[in-house]
């Protein structure tokens, strides 16, 4: 089913029920419509953090999904961020979030490994 054909517009002359004796029935069309709108709004939600498990120092993580990393704890002495795996940018901080897309790599240097956390978005 299109992205339009799942919004379509019901016409205004369709009640939103119908009344068949004591039971009340949703229109077909507006259950659809209604149904569809809800997967919309609700599939987008935020799904729960978790844990990064990072390797030796300079650990590389790419994200698998867009959201953001945070770097906690630990002896960080640099955060650097790539698009592409090959140029690497210095972030600035040793600690705090970092903003990703989908296949963005992160390369943390430490001495005592911090706790890194993806909150996918």
């Amino acid at each position: 089913m299109t992205l339009r054909a799942s919004f379509a517009m019901v016409r205004n002359q369709t009640p939103p029920v119908d009344r068949i004796g004591e039971r009340v029935i949703a229109q077909k069309d507006w259950y659809l419509f209604f149904t569809n709108l809800f997967k919309a709004a609700t599939d987008g939600l935020p799904q729960p953090e978790e844990e990064v498990t990072i390797g030796t120092s300079p650990a590389v993580y790419v994200a698998v999904i867009r959201g953001q990393a945070h770097i906690g704890g630990g002896n960080v002495s640099s955060v650097e961020f790539s698009r592409d795996g090959s140029n690497w940018y210095d972030t600035g901080i040793v600690e705090g979030f970092v903003e990703m897309d989908r296949a963005d790599s992160l390369r943390i240097t430490y001495t005592v490994a911090p706790t890194v956390t993806f909150f996918p978005m």
